[in-house]
């Protein structure tokens, strides 16, 4: 069931006397007579005039205006009944409403006059016109400007020198860095090389002595080769293919009397199995251990993965993993490897050396 209560006077009303809601009540604006006040069955009624005598409505404002000056123009000038009705007929105030307070005046301001008089001191005019603040200040502005610019100057300056500092900062660190790469590759080729030089002074005694002795084995070869030229009748290709199987079986020879490749880990062998693997890790002209690993059939991934990280070096964990694959390998097998292979003369020259050391 609903239960209806009558509207409240000045806040709402109906123009119906049923169950619908009550409409509140409109409002007048400031200043705005009001014709008839909200009651509980009718709505607020406003009058189109302002209570005040200095004010006037504006309809398409919806608000009362102050009435403003009249500047005597037909053109810009709009008269208001009210504020004639309010103020009189002959009343300047009568005009609608205008934000502008000057909009009446096209006068423009004069420069102050300045009377000058010629000094007896001087040759030219002599201004009594009174300083003006505006001026005084803009010459001061015009002052400080050379200081301003010292400012900024001395900051450019301060910048500059610091990108200079940190720059040369970083250049003198990268310069000693590569230098000290320098320096110690001119220290392991000097160190290389003085190994070589020591090989070189050590083997050229049993350089000397084997080339005699080849020389000799030579000499008495072309000997019986021209005693089978004279004594013999048969063909010289005949000797000629002797002289070839004469030739294999000394190197066969040669090789059979060559040392096990495993005889270089036995301990009366350091001293030659240090400066052979010294020489070996070192590359010459990009020829170093990997070469002779690359014929064994080691490849790259078991060379950076096992052997370049043994602790005594590559070329000792090459060695030793030969020693155990080819038991028969020997030093002159491996001689030919190493000189013909991996082009490593001075280190196929240690291997001589010490393969042509006898027990």
């Amino acid at each position: 069931m609903v239960t209806c209560v009558p509207c409240t006077g000045g806040v709402s009303f109906s123009r119906y006397k049923d169950s619908s809601q009550c409409i509140p009540c409109a409002s007048c604006s400031n200043g705005q007579v009001v014709d008839q006040i909200c009651s509980p069955e009718q709505d607020i009624k406003c009058a189109n005039n302002c209570s005040s005598k200095d004010r006037y409505y504006d309809e398409d404002m919806g608000d009362c205006l102050k009435c403003s000056r009249c500047c005597g123009r037909d053109d810009t000038d709009v008269v208001v009944n009210e504020c004639q009705e309010k103020l009189g007929a002959g009343s300047n105030m009568v005009c609608s409403f205008d934000s502008s307070v000057n909009r009446c005046d096209d006068t423009t301001p004069q420069p102050t006059p300045s009377t000058s008089y010629v000094s007896p001191e001087h040759d030219g005019p002599y201004s009594t016109q009174k300083n003006d603040p505006s001026t005084q200040k803009s010459d001061h502005s015009t002052e400080a400007k050379p200081q301003d610019n010292l400012v900024v100057i001395v900051i450019r300056a301060v910048v500059i020198t610091v990108v200079l500092v940190v720059c040369l900062y970083f250049f003198k660190k990268r310069l000693a860095k590569m230098l000290s790469w320098c320096n110690r590759a001119v220290e392991n080729e000097d160190h290389h090389n003085s190994l070589v030089m020591k090989g070189k002074l050590t083997s050229q005694p049993k350089e000397t002595a084997e080339n005699s002795c080849r020389n000799a084995r030579e000499k008495d070869k072309s000997n019986k080769l021209g005693k089978a030229l004279t004594d013999s009748n048969e063909p010289l290709l005949h000797l000629e293919e002797g002289i070839v199987e004469d030739l294999e079986d000394a190197q066969t020879s040669e090789k059979k009397d060559s040392k096990l490749l495993s005889s270089l880990l036995e301990c009366d062998s350091y001293q030659f199995l240090k400066k052979i693997c010294e020489c070996l890790d070192t590359a010459m002209a990009g020829r170093d251990y990997r070469d002779v690993c690359f014929h064994y059939g080691i490849n790259r991934y078991e060379i950076a993965s096992v052997l370049e990280k043994e602790r005594d070096g590559p070329s000792r964990a090459l060695i030793d993993r030969l020693a155990t694959s080819h038991v028969q390998l020997t030093i002159a097998d491996f001689v030919s490897v190493v000189r013909n292979v991996a082009k490593r003369g001075d280190v196929a020259k240690l291997l001589e050396e010490y393969d042509s050391q006898r027990e």
